[in-house]
């Protein structure tokens, strides 16, 4: 798992597909897909809720865990290690970057 600044806002990569069924959502990093074992990410709950925040465009992990605890009705500190490694686990399996500046 990658560290990130909770500051920082992530981006979803250009080389990956995605699509909603509406209960599930299923993430393939193209590229990445060439060297691990091309398994899809299945997001479920409050990870496909993140998921469709960090669609909407480059979100901080700061904003999504404001975002996930106001949905959830939780504390920021109780859901920001969850969030936390939710996202770095995308940054390190090639489906999120740190946000190019615009």
């Amino acid at each position: 798992m990658q560290s990130i600044d909770i500051d920082i806002p992530v981006e979803l990569c250009d080389d990956i597909a995605h699509t909603d069924t509406g209960a599930q959502v299923f993430v393939l990093a193209l590229e990445a897909a060439q060297v691990d074992d091309g398994s899809p990410l299945v997001l479920e709950g409050s990870a496909r809720y993140m998921w469709r925040q960090l669609t909407a465009g480059p979100t901080s992990v700061a904003e999504l865990a404001a975002r996930a605890a106001g949905r959830y009705g939780a504390a920021v500190e109780d859901v920001m290690p969850d969030v936390q490694r939710f996202v770095g686990s995308l940054v390190g399996r090639g489906v999120l970057r740190p946000a190019r500046a615009t």
